[in-house]
């Protein structure tokens, strides 16, 4: 049997067990849905001049603790760096999102867009032996029933696009 929860935000039900709702109702992509349990993808970022300055794997795996939906999040990158995160995201209400994390500046916010969500938040970045903060504007776009999110983000530092991030996310 299923496990299944009310939510109090105006969500849908949420099956907390195998995050397979939206699939098999049709629902709309949400956030939470998609990212719990185990998530692997792999992308890059590019500089502003199309350049591919590093690719990278990624395994992240996302619960519910008390009221936060956390993920815990390995990036292993080409030069074999490996950086790890945890979001600790509150859900809302109304399609929206507030997160914390170590390396983000104050608190990252999302909005539920179309079949997505768009993330802003500024977070330090190792580049050449110093940390720059760079403000991202980061939109994912899902497709629940086939499983897969592709994530675009555009990262600005002074107002001014230095590069972007691309990466396709697929349940495990």
């Amino acid at each position: 049997m299923e496990s299944m929860e009310t939510r109090s935000d105006g969500h849908a039900p949420l099956d907390r067990e195998s995050g397979s709702q939206a699939e098999s109702t049709g629902e709309a992509f949400l956030f939470e849905r998609f990212f719990k349990g185990p998530v692997r993808g792999w992308g890059f970022f590019e500089d502003r001049f199309r350049k591919i300055r590093s690719r990278f794997d990624i395994e992240m795996t996302g619960s519910w603790v008390d009221d936060a939906f956390v993920i815990d999040e390995v990036l292993r990158l080409d030069n074999g760096t490996v950086q790890e995160r945890r979001w600790r995201v509150t859900v809302l209400g109304g399609g929206r999102y507030r997160a914390q994390v170590d390396d983000v500046v104050g608190e990252a916010t999302g909005q539920a867009v179309e079949n997505g969500i768009r993330w802003s938040y500024r977070i330090g970045v190792p580049v050449g032996g110093r940390n720059l903060v760079l403000a991202f504007d980061d939109r994912m776009y899902g497709r629940q029933a086939g499983g897969s999110v592709l994530n675009v983000a555009v990262a600005k530092k002074w107002g001014v696009t230095v590069g972007r991030l691309v990466a396709t996310y697929r349940r495990a």
